[in-house]
């Protein structure tokens, strides 16, 4: 398109700009952009220059010599990280938003792009589990379920997770081959379940989050989950270590039909109205209620509630994760904002001083004059920017912290209501709350709300 004068790129990464000792970083980040001159400079994993001493010294180097003339709108410099660390690394030098105010954010893919990937990478292998294409299906709704709380740990990794997911499928159906000779590599959907279930406590066991507990794991008399809360904040402490488990498929003989994984995952946990006397298993699942707690399908929540409520649990989800983006831009804006203003000032003072350099010289002084009179009225102007900028974070900030406080406070009421026995979480819906079990209702007037 003739904006560099050729169509190579050059990638490094942090170690190739930053040096082991005082006054080497300078010089090797410098030889990077001159290798660069006239092409694409990619930093991968750029945000480990917000790192150590000698990585911010590399950082000040790289801004430096994009405003120099030799440098200048002479190369497209792309740093490429995570978005947390990413904004970290902005913040080390005063001068790098301004300079790099255009961002690249890739989204993470939607639940049916991931299902679709696995369904393919099983496919590939022979190995066909229908209910993964079938997005009517109770299995389909389970398994979107698991994957989608897998997708808001910080350690997810899209296609990565699900190409994990699929190999560890595959290695299962052939395990299941090898037992029945001659057959045939397969895999149940109660299995892609399993592995699903075990990858899922797997990662949230390298993050410290609790697992499933272990007598719901272990206690065959018990069904298989069908929905997940989000790990949306951190979970209460309990007195159970959590630990990875790994679990090992069934012997041919005990495997189940098809028909019998379908019955035993329609059963229910409880009934609507709670036992005479809770069993110590009982006990401990109602004991530790929050996000993290296993959720199961109510005993008699038809169809269309429960969908109601998947859809209910997803919009609210997806109404916090707009409201952080939001804040992110927000807060990205008034950063832009008070940059502009930091220029405009120092320009302001440049040509005030300049004004007086000027002496005696008319023609000079009026120059001066006109330029110094159009500077603070940029100064001015980016400066109502950034207040404006102040203004609609800070409001930002109260519509939502008043969002959430009031449904805070609707879902302590419910609480201590105890209307839900296994203390549920309440998910708000159009015209009320329901517990996530799907038998507990609500409404808004009941409420007094």
């Amino acid at each position: 398109m003739g904006f560099l004068s050729s169509t190579e790129v050059v990638e490094c990464s942090a170690s190739d700009l930053v040096g082991q000792y005082v006054g080497q970083t300078g010089p090797k980040t410098k030889a990077v952009f001159e290798k660069a001159l006239g092409k694409v400079l990619f930093v991968d994993e750029a945000y480990r220059l917000s790192e150590g001493h000698f990585a911010k010294e590399a950082m000040d180097e790289i801004v430096g010599l994009m405003t120099q003339e030799r440098f200048m709108n002479k190369l497209i410099i792309i740093l490429a990280g995570y978005e947390h660390e990413m904004n970290a690394l902005l913040s080390v030098n005063p001068g790098l938003s301004s300079r790099f105010a255009e961002e690249i954010a890739f989204q993470n893919m939607t639940l049916k792009q991931c299902l679709s990937l696995l369904d393919k990478d099983l496919r590939k292998s022979g190995v066909v589990v229908a209910e993964l294409t079938d997005s009517n299906s109770t299995e389909y709704a389970e398994v979107q379920s698991i994957v989608e709380s897998m997708s808001q740990l910080s350690s997810w990794g899209n296609a990565r997770d699900m190409k994990t997911i699929g190999k560890r499928m595959v290695q299962q159906a052939f395990s299941n081959a090898a037992n029945d000779f001659g057959q045939p590599p397969s895999l149940t959907i109660g299995e892609a379940v399993a592995v699903l279930r075990s990858t899922w406590d797997e990662k949230r066991g390298r993050l410290n989050v609790p697992t499933m507990g272990r007598s719901h794991q272990n206690n065959p008399s018990l069904p298989p989950m069908a929905s997940f809360n989000g790990p949306a904040s951190p979970p209460p402490p309990t007195s159970t270590s959590s630990a990875t488990q790994t679990s090992k498929p069934p012997p041919p003989s005990q495997r189940q039909s098809p028909d019998t994984q379908t019955a035993r995952r329609k059963a229910h946990r409880k009934p609507q109205t709670p036992p005479p006397a809770a069993t110590s298993d009982e006990s401990s699942r109602a004991s530790t209620p929050g996000p993290e707690s296993l959720v199961c399908r109510d005993r008699g929540v038809s169809d269309e509630v429960w969908n109601q409520l998947q859809l209910d649990k997803a919009a609210e989800l997806a109404l916090r994760k707009r409201g952080i983006e939001e804040e992110r831009g927000l807060q990205l804006k008034l950063a832009l904002a008070a940059n502009e203003q930091q220029r405009a000032e120092m320009a302001a003072r440049a040509l005030e001083n300049e004004k007086r350099r000027a002496g005696g010289d008319p023609a000079r002084l009026a120059e001066v004059e006109r330029r110094f009179a159009e500077a603070k009225k940029r100064e001015a102007a980016v400066k109502a920017a950034r207040e404006r900028a102040a203004a609609e974070l800070k409001r930002k900030r109260e519509e939502e912290a008043k969002r959430l406080k009031e449904l805070e406070e609707a879902r302590q009421k419910l609480a201590h209501m105890g209307l839900c026995p296994m203390g549920y979480q309440w998910i708000p819906q159009a015209s009320g709350w329901r517990c996530a079990g799907g038998s507990h209702y609500m409404s808004h007037g009941e409420l007094g709300l």
